[in-house]
């Protein structure tokens, strides 16, 4: 939470070399800037880069594990439930570093 008036919390160190682990794959750092853009489930994604669901499902995970995806809604399909994530705070940090490094 931010008060008025003062800086945002700046992600703890042990935070950044998490997220910065994050980006070990190619098919994460893709997935990570996608979430930038918009809110996927891993099926949506899955088609978005045309990935297997399997592959895409595992990073995203990852991404969720590594702190810089939050999942934001959840629906009913087919008799399972289709999960959506988008690029919390620290993955749009991740996103900006990646644009001011060329990638």
């Amino acid at each position: 939470m931010t008060v008025a008036g003062s800086e945002p919390q700046q992600p703890s160190a042990d935070a950044l070399a998490r997220a910065v682990k994050a980006l070990g794959h190619p098919l994460r750092v893709r997935a990570l800037k996608a979430f930038g853009e918009a809110t996927y489930s891993p099926n949506q994604l899955s088609e978005l880069l045309n990935e297997p669901l399997s592959n895409v499902s595992y990073h995203v995970r990852t991404l969720v594990d590594y702190g810089t995806i939050e999942l934001v809604d959840t629906a009913q399909r087919r008799g399972a439930t289709e999960h959506f994530y988008r690029a919390n705070e620290l993955g749009r940090r991740l996103i900006d570093l990646l644009r001011v490094l060329g990638g």
